[in-house]
């Protein structure tokens, strides 16, 4: 979890200084996306780390029901590719996508979430065993499907 609080802290402070560059260089014609960046993904930061402990207690709950249907059955983390692709299209929503600034956000999920499918894995084979590993042979594919 500390891992996860460093990141949010450091994406927070790299938000909060894009859009206070982006106002200070866009002065007479700002992105109307950049608030709603900012605020939207502010919001979200601060709901992930809220609810963060919600998130892994539900997989035990429902691990047996949800990994044999659905999306779960497409890649073993396909709402780590929602989360990247949600990050992705809110910096293209700032409407100047050939500027650095909020591009760290989309990369940060990409590094972060690759990271956490792999310590993902593994506690999960050590916590299920025969389990975990008839549900990897069913579904292979990681995180983006018949790619990764």
């Amino acid at each position: 979890m500390a891992l996860y609080l460093v990141g949010a802290v450091l994406l927070e402070l790299n938000l909060l200084s894009f859009t206070a560059h982006h106002l200070l260089a866009h002065p007479d014609n700002p992105s109307p996306g950049v608030i709603l960046y900012a605020v939207l993904l502010s919001w979200f930061i601060c709901d992930y780390l809220v609810f963060e402990r919600i998130h892994l207690y539900t997989y035990d709950l429902f691990a047996d029901w949800a990994l044999s249907r659905g999306f779960w059955g497409v890649s073993r983390h396909v709402n780590y590719l929602g989360e990247i692709l949600m990050a992705g299209g809110l910096t293209l929503s700032l409407g100047r996508p050939s500027e650095f600034g909020p591009w760290p956000y989309p990369i940060y999920y990409v590094v972060i979430l690759s990271l956490r499918e792999r310590d993902d894995d593994r506690r999960c084979a050590a916590k299920y065993g025969a389990l975990r590993l008839r549900y990897r042979e069913r579904v292979p594919w990681r995180i983006v499907p018949r790619v990764y």
